[in-house]
């Protein structure tokens, strides 16, 4: 059925276009300066750049929370012995088959790339930090 319309329905399309004209505004509405020539972009821009290598830094220095220890011994574990024989060893692995693939390749790279595995584990959250304040950017 579709719907009724009345003396009441808004039009949401036309909003904006009778704000402007209320306000004498006959250009329309004003178009968003582009991210680029915003005064704040090259703030922002620093900003962004010194967060993620503020945070790259920590998680490659420091070995975080316990968490951080029990998901690399996880990783290993199923990296070794293979995903069913973490499960039956260990009451406390109760996560996912993802995650426990996920926590193996960390692990290996971590091995075969030198690269300390509390990095890995941060570095997915960390570069969706950098991505979403990009995209809240340039969406601003």
């Amino acid at each position: 059925m579709p719907p009724v319309e009345n003396d009441f329905t808004v039009n949401l399309g036309n909003i904006e276009a009778a704000a402007a004209a209320s306000r004498g505004d006959t250009a329309g509405p004003a178009e968003k300066p582009a991210p680029s020539s915003h005064a704040g972009w090259g703030i922002f821009l620093c900003c962004c750049i010194l967060a993620f290598v503020a945070k790259v830094y920590c998680a490659a220095t420091t070995q975080g929370t316990n968490d951080t220890g029990l998901f690399e011994l996880y990783g290993q574990a199923v990296a070794e012995e293979g995903i069913e024989r973490t499960y039956a060893a260990s009451q406390h692995f109760n996560h996912t088959p993802l995650l426990a693939n996920v926590l193996a390749g960390m692990h290996w790279v971590s091995q075969e790339g030198g690269l300390p595995f509390p990095l890995l584990l941060r570095l997915p959250g960390i570069v969706a930090d950098l991505v979403v304040c990009l995209m809240l950017w340039i969406g601003a």
